[in-house]
């Protein structure tokens, strides 16, 4: 069969897929057009019983360790609300998880059933009268198993271990391997396996963790590594976290079924081989991610953590290359970490993401994150930033080496178009690159900023990917952004789902200490076709910060221009301009001005001030 694309259209997705993308995908859609996919797993005999845990096992915490670690008043009220039928969705709403059968094949919000008799490849991943898919699949990452394994690490309660057991036996029931909703996404069953893994070397001495129950286990694990390899060139040529989600859970899984299934080293060979070369292709010299997020970073660095630490067992490593890259994204996460919160910016897409909760720290913190990458790579943290030690125990390492930082002030660049700067009370990054990737959101020029340790200038984040408009990832586009938009004309243009079919152009020039105060000048691009350009000026003092935005255009230019601040409810700024229209709005409820979503499907109101000049 041959198609024609629109010479647009073929450029368009070379650059946002590559040659081996663009392959990969063109495969997996002939592959699902005839329904080439296994229906069914191969038959494997096991033995499943026989396959004890090696001492060395990276899935196995220190139980002591853990106890002495972990804020017992916390962890206990987490583990006692999920053994009585709650999950903590997203890591930021409490909700009632699935016990009976039936439930995970229901979306919680529209009530609507998926079916179990359908095979993985033809279900749908956006359908309006389904409701968000991802409403779904997040019980079913079972990041709840955590606290139950954490429950039963504490106090020795079986009764913790058999509420993983339920929930793991009524998923099976209700979802029969590669049908129904809960197998139509690799990366879900790849972070699903991980959490049985953790759960099992957590729990492996209960009496509840029978023989019966490993075997039930360990054959799901064999289902769920089948169904990844099957269609893993799909996650390779998304270029993001589902290849190294899959990657990591081929190489977990073929670990630990190594001496049972003969498929098992093929795993492992498949993601090892695959992830080395993810790595150089998903993490900037600079250490900036492919996906522009500081959340989907987060999701890297938590399943190359495991995949190295599981690789290492193995006689296996990382290419020393990988290994840098790796590295920079360590740094970069250091630097633009606030180290009194352990917070981040909210920047770029947010879909509520944590795929490693081996801490009971709050989501927005990533220390938890930072400390296992930093130890398991090797890599030394600034010294303001103290390791997350409940994370060394469940992972039985070292505290990383702890390193001096400058004097403020200071400021950092990247050429991926990123800079930090930090001076004695205040704290800016912005965000001005090109791109070598498909963007995550329209933000050239984009500022957030902090100051006497709050946030200030903020970041929307996601809400949802699929919604009734306007919040189908509504919270993308420029003028939601703390920076210039032109009525009229787009910065970027949209294609379909998260396709773009032009990029935005913004460079960071100067980036420069002055005395007690930091500079940072930058130039948004994307309108010089249109002979626009929007320069941006920065001034962080030690408790303050002066914007100063400047536009050069044609004399004929009459087309509103904005300057938007999404700003914490109880921030204070000053706005200062000649013939302006100055609005001020809270949680407008009609469009998506003035909202922040700080996990996925949540979003308080914030507080949009907007200027508007001709």
């Amino acid at each position: 069969m041959t198609v024609a694309l629109p010479m647009k259209t073929a450029s368009v997705l070379l650059r946002t897929f590559g040659w081996r993308g663009l392959a990969q995908r063109a495969g997996f859609e002939a592959r699902r057009r005839v329904s080439a996919f296994r229906p069914t797993p191969r038959p494997v005999a096991g033995p499943w019983a026989a396959t004890a845990l090696p001492n060395d096992w990276p899935f196995s915490p220190e139980a002591a360790r853990v106890r002495d670690a972990t804020d017992r008043k916390s962890a206990m009220e987490r583990s006692i609300r999920v053994q009585g039928g709650q999950h903590h969705a997203y890591r930021w709403s409490w909700r009632q998880r699935p016990v009976a059968s039936g439930d995970w094949l229901r979306n919680p919000d529209t009530g609507f059933v998926y079916s179990e008799n359908v095979p993985w490849w033809r279900v749908p991943h956006y359908d309006a009268r389904a409701g968000d898919i991802k409403d779904v699949w997040e019980p079913a990452r079972f990041g709840w198993a955590y606290d139950l394994a954490r429950g039963w690490l504490i106090t020795r309660d079986d009764a913790f271990v058999d509420a993983f057991r339920d929930g793991v036996s009524s998923f099976l029931r209700a979802s029969p391997p590669f049908h129904g909703p809960q197998w139509a996404c690799g990366q879900e069953t790849a972070i699903r396996a991980i959490a049985w893994l953790w759960a099992e070397g957590a729990c492996a001495d209960s009496t509840a963790f029978d023989d019966p129950f490993r075997r039930e286990l360990l054959q799901a694990l064999a289902w769920s590594g089948e169904r990844i390899a099957d269609a893993f060139a799909y996650a390779q040529s998304q270029r993001n976290n589902h290849g190294l989600s899959e990657a990591t859970g081929l190489i977990a899984i073929g670990a630990r079924l190594r001496d049972a299934d003969p498929r098992a080293t093929q795993w492992i060979e498949q993601g090892h081989r695959a992830l080395d070369r993810m790595i150089l292709d998903q993490i900037a010299a600079d250490g900036w991610y492919i996906q522009h997020s500081f959340n989907y970073a987060r999701v890297a660095l938590d399943q190359l953590t495991i995949a190295r630490r599981v690789l290492l067992t193995l006689g296996r490593d990382l290419s020393p290359r990988a290994k840098e890259r790796v590295g920079a994204l360590i740094d970069l996460i250091a630097v633009c970490m606030d180290p009194i919160s352990g917070q981040l910016p909210n920047h770029g897409p947010n879909d509520g993401a944590y795929v490693l909760p081996l801490s009971t720290r709050p989501y927005r913190d990533f220390r938890p994150s930072l400390t296992g990458a930093a130890a398991t790579f090797g890599v030394a943290l600034p010294e303001t930033i103290d390791p997350d030690l409940e994370t060394l125990a469940w992972l039985r390492a070292d505290a990383p080496a702890h390193v001096p930082v400058d004097r403020t002030p200071w400021v950092r660049t990247g050429s991926s178009g990123w800079a930090v700067g930090v001076t004695s009370g205040a704290r800016i990054f912005v965000r001005a690159g090109g791109y070598w990737s498909r963007p995550g959101h329209i933000d050239p020029a984009h500022v957030d900023l902090r100051i006497d340790g709050q946030p200030v200038a903020i970041d929307a984040g996601t809400f949802r990917y699929s919604a009734p408009s306007p919040w189908n990832n509504g919270l993308v586009p420029i003028d939601v952004h703390n920076t210039v938009a032109i009525t009229g004309l787009d910065a970027a243009r949209r294609g379909p789902r998260f396709l773009w079919l032009s990029w935005p152009r913004a460079r960071i020039n100067t980036a420069v200490t002055r005395g007690d105060v930091v500079s940072i000048h930058m130039t948004n691009d994307s309108w010089r076709t249109e002979g626009i350009v929007h320069r941006r000026t920065c001034t962080l003092y030690p408790h303050g910060a002066l914007i100063v935005d400047e536009l050069d255009a044609p004399p004929d230019f009459d087309a509103p221009v904005h300057v938007q601040w999404l700003l914490e409810a109880d921030a204070s700024v000053q706005v200062a301009a000649e013939n302006a229209t100055v609005t001020d709005v809270s949680g407008d409820a009609p469009s998506v001005r003035g909202w922040t979503s700080v996990s996925y499907g949540v979003k308080p109101p914030g507080r949009s001030v907007r200027l508007t000049v001709r």
